[in-house]
């Protein structure tokens, strides 16, 4: 449905800046979006038909449409598997007004909706791993709940390089995690989650590699 109602060309707001610099290899304005950047090279590269908005464009589609999908996901989780309630939370949030004219132009916050959402997810995934720990004792649970959280880590570090936004949602969630970690945090701990939140921010290289080609 959002390639159907697509723009076809350059839209308004930042989307011809951040078009141009897909194009060129250059650098947006501040914070520098090297994430969008680097997925909007893959499109740009891999789409054999389109103007280079349009592919920009349809960029902004797929990533609303993954958001979707990762919102029905954890709304299934948290109804206990009611299919119909996650769909309609779902279907609700992609056509809203907003959400869908961001969804059919080269813009930030699809992407960053999508990072979000996923974000979302995997801390749900950690709730239900931590309840398990609590109903039956640590176990297997304890090293699933650990790898969704160095996932949301992650998840945080690459957010944060398109759109720092995202850390007004992030963090009370993560005081949520500190407060249930607490007991069994350890410097080695820390630090694997700090790197993987580093890693998360990687794409931010790719700004001082064209900054200085």
């Amino acid at each position: 449905v959002f390639t159907l109602t697509l723009c076809p060309s350059v839209p308004g707001g930042d989307a011809g800046e951040l078009i141009t610099c897909a194009c060129n290899a250059g650098i947006p304005h501040p914070p520098g979006y090297p994430t969008l950047l680097i997925l909007g090279r893959f499109v740009l590269t891999i789409l054999p038909f389109g103007t280079p908005a349009w592919k920009m464009n349809f960029l902004s589609a797929v990533c609303s449409a993954t958001a979707a999908l990762f919102i029905y996901l954890t709304a299934l989780d948290m109804t206990r598997a009611s299919r119909a309630a996650a769909g309609t939370a779902a279907l609700s949030w992609a056509f809203s007004p907003l959400i869908w004219e961001y969804s059919v132009t080269a813009e930030v916050f699809s992407l960053n909706n999508c990072m979000t959402s996923i974000f979302l997810f995997i801390y749900g995934r950690y709730c239900l791993e931590r309840e398990k720990e609590a109903a039956f004792g640590v176990g297997d649970s304890c090293h699933t709940s650990r790898f969704y959280l160095r996932c949301g880590a992650f998840m945080v570090g690459l957010g944060l390089t398109n759109q720092h936004t995202l850390s007004l949602f992030a963090i009370p969630l993560i005081l949520m995690v500190v407060c249930q970690e607490i007991e069994r945090l350890s410097i080695a701990w820390i630090g694997l989650v700090t790197f993987d939140f580093l890693c998360g921010m990687s794409p931010y290289l790719l700004l001082v590699i064209q900054s200085v080609t």
